[in-house]
């Protein structure tokens, strides 16, 4: 659970995924399959179709490539993992401000004594 190498998993991951992101847009994908047709490639202009058909099922009318879906996979990992790392410190200050505060009388702290 070393941040800095999951962090530079991440950066690599991101680097690889180019300009977009790996999300294509529907209409990038219909024009490839019209290209691919024109190109007398039926096979890819069916492969690409059918991306289009997965892109129209989600919310932004977007395709997501498997570099994309690996990436927000390390993604969430990376997020748990500075869970795990913070979380532990958080709670022993809470905890350690909770006890002084019980030792001093519960006082509000401003008080003369």
């Amino acid at each position: 659970m070393r941040p800095d190498q999951t962090y530079q998993e991440y950066s690599a991951a991101q680097m690889y995924l180019g300009e977009n992101g790996g999300i294509i847009p529907i209409a990038a994908l219909t024009e490839a399959a019209d290209r691919a047709f024109a190109a007398n490639d039926d096979a890819a202009a069916n492969r690409l179709l059918a991306m289009a058909e997965v892109a129209k099922r989600s919310p932004w009318n977007k395709y997501k490539t498997e570099e994309r879906k690996i990436f927000e996979a390390r993604l969430r990992t990376l997020k748990e993992e500075i869970g795990f790392i913070f979380l532990p410190i958080i709670l022993a200050f809470i905890i350690g401000a909770c006890l002084v505060w019980a030792l001093r009388g519960f006082g509000r702290g401003n008080e003369a004594t």
